[in-house]
């Protein structure tokens, strides 16, 4: 049985043939017959593209592979804004995700950091391009962003919504009537629009540093048709009785303004804001290098 030939071999011939010898030359200088030169020439070619081949194929991969992470990262920071200030998480009509049913939960309004952690966790045991790009970049600052933004974005959330309900319950309490999202017997309070009213103008006008003297004094005893009225908007209905429910309704924006609800919204949503920009920063510092750095299961399957 003929002794294998070395691949040192083989691959010097081939390239004393691209640089130009022929198959016959080669042979003579190694004592070899012709066939087996051109037979060893021919197999290192093949290995050579079918490496090529592998090269390219694994390339193509690895490019998809960053695109759908770098798509990923464009996609977080579209949909991590800032909520408008006026926001209202929860429905002022007595429905689904309202504002009637909502109970303030007893722990802490704020939860720890742990907390959001854990829910992230359950939620990203699928591979997936988030879990991915967590993998990627470990402890890396964007990572960091990424959940000090989840914990600001749930703490703000949480806020608002308590801030609905204490809105809903101190206007009872205050004006000593009943609120409801329809047509009752008067007097009651209109909740989808005091509700709402009170909340927009309670959090511009902390966040601006206002006193909200204006939103009284631009709440009406509209006699002739017997409610309370707010720039033509009725907010009270309440026959005979406006200006005694006016009076009652400013006392429980009064009320409000001090409220520790109130408080946390503004400084929850002083901390989002902070959260967001530190995040966009992070998140444009990878997408201007145009690749997401580290390694994942899917890189390691693909034997980088």
């Amino acid at each position: 049985m003929p002794k294998p030939i070395p691949l040192t071999a083989k691959q010097q011939w081939l390239q004393e043939y691209q640089e130009g010898k022929s198959e016959f030359t080669i042979s003579k200088k190694y004592h070899r017959d012709v066939r087996t030169i051109r037979k060893g020439i021919e197999d290192v070619i093949h290995d050579q593209e079918i490496h090529q081949a592998r090269v390219n194929f694994l390339t193509e991969r690895l490019n998809r592979h960053q695109d759908s992470l770098l798509n990923e990262l464009k996609t977080i920071k579209e949909s991590t804004k800032t909520p408008e200030m006026g926001y209202a998480p929860l429905s002022w009509n007595d429905d689904e995700n309202s504002v009637f049913s909502y109970v303030i939960p007893r722990e802490q309004v704020n939860p720890p950091v742990d907390t959001v952690k854990k829910k992230r966790e359950k939620g990203n045991s699928a591979m997936t391009a988030r879990s991915l790009i967590e993998e990627h970049l470990g402890s890396d600052m964007l990572i960091k962003s990424l959940r000090s933004y989840e914990v600001a974005y749930e703490n703000n959330f949480k806020n608002r919504k308590a801030l609905q309900k204490t809105i809903l319950n101190t206007l009872g309490k205050v004006t000593k009537l009943k609120v409801a999202d329809k047509n009752i017997k008067a007097p009651y309070v209109c909740s989808y629009t005091t509700g709402d009213f009170l909340y927009q103008k309670l959090i511009h006008s902390a966040a601006s540093g206002g006193n909200g003297d204006e939103f009284c004094r631009e709440i009406k005893a509209d006699v002739e048709n017997g409610n309370v009225t707010y720039r033509r908007n009725t907010l009270i209905e309440a026959p005979g009785m406006e200006e005694l429910y006016r009076k009652r309704l400013c006392r429980t924006f009064v009320e409000l303004q001090h409220s520790i609800e109130l408080i946390r919204v503004i400084n929850t949503q002083k901390a989002l804001e902070a959260a967001v920009t530190q995040l966009h920063q992070a998140i444009e510092e990878v997408l201007l290098l145009g690749m997401v750095t580290g390694k994942c299961r899917v890189c390691r399957r693909l034997g980088m």
